[in-house]
């Protein structure tokens, strides 16, 4: 993992407040997640430079490989701009894209606070459907994932289709790892699965039909061959991001693979 390096003052002239807002800055950046692996920028190690002075914060982050699509460049800077705008103190504050083919362009425009339209007029509309279908894919892996966990912990197929969301809700079967499955599942069952009241079912499609638990294990299937693909991608992604800073230092401009 990339590490981050963090601009403050030294030591002696660090306050309570400075440490409260680099942690608060942090804990923003892990709400900011790569829409197609559905993983933290932070985690990911995309993030290179955080420096806070006064009520201004700036940040750096650095993507896999130069040629990176724009569209998901795009996403990720204006969540990032988003979630530090949302920290109360923050007054002004600067997301910088570094080594991208587009970096120049998305930067200005995502500093000035215009939309993907606006900056690339020649893709066209904007990156609402894009963010809602990763949004869906991110909803069918995080289900996936519990359900998974949850049979591995004892429980049948049957039992499963029967659970509620307020079951979920109040942790039934959320011990250790599980927790953070059903909290991560959650945050999305609210806008996918339809209705989302204690007494829904807690495992839906997207559109808000019901699985039957005969019905399971193919649904299943079928979302990890979706989840297939992401999931090697994301291995590509930590390998080639290892890789930059050698390409760097030798001094080969980045360029698309062969």
């Amino acid at each position: 993992m990339t590490l981050i390096q963090v601009d403050m003052p030294t030591r002696s002239q660090r306050t309570a407040e400075d440490e409260t807002r680099e942690a608060q800055v942090l804990h923003a950046l892990d709400a900011v997640l790569d829409p197609e692996l559905d993983e933290p920028v932070t985690a990911l190690g995309f993030v290179t430079r955080i420096a806070v002075d006064g009520d201004a914060v700036a940040v750096d982050f650095r993507l896999p490989t130069y040629w990176c699509s724009p569209n998901f460049a795009w996403i990720m800077a204006e969540d990032m701009r988003d979630a530090l705008r949302a920290l109360p103190w923050a007054r002004r504050v600067a997301v910088t894209l570094a080594d991208h083919l587009f970096a120049g362009k998305i930067n200005a425009s995502v500093n000035r606070g215009e939309g993907f339209g606006e900056a690339f007029a020649e893709a066209g509309g904007d990156l609402a459907q894009l963010r809602t279908t990763f949004r869906r894919k991110a909803y069918l892996g995080r289900m996936a994932a519990l359900i998974e966990a949850l049979r591995a912990a004892g429980r049948s197929d049957t039992e499963l289709m029967a659970i509620a969301v307020g079951d979920l809700r109040r942790g039934v079967g959320a011990e250790g790892d599980l927790r953070a499955l059903t909290s991560r599942y959650l945050e999305l069952r609210a806008a996918f699965g339809g209705p989302c009241s204690d007494s829904d079912a807690a495992f839906r499609t997207p559109e808000g039909d019901d699985i039957a638990p005969s019905a399971l294990p193919l649904f299943l299937r079928g979302i990890r061959m979706t989840r297939r693909g992401a999931e090697a991608n994301g291995e590509m992604c930590r390998i080639y991001l290892s890789e930059r800073p050698a390409e760097t230092a030798a001094g080969r401009k980045p360029g698309p693979p062969d």
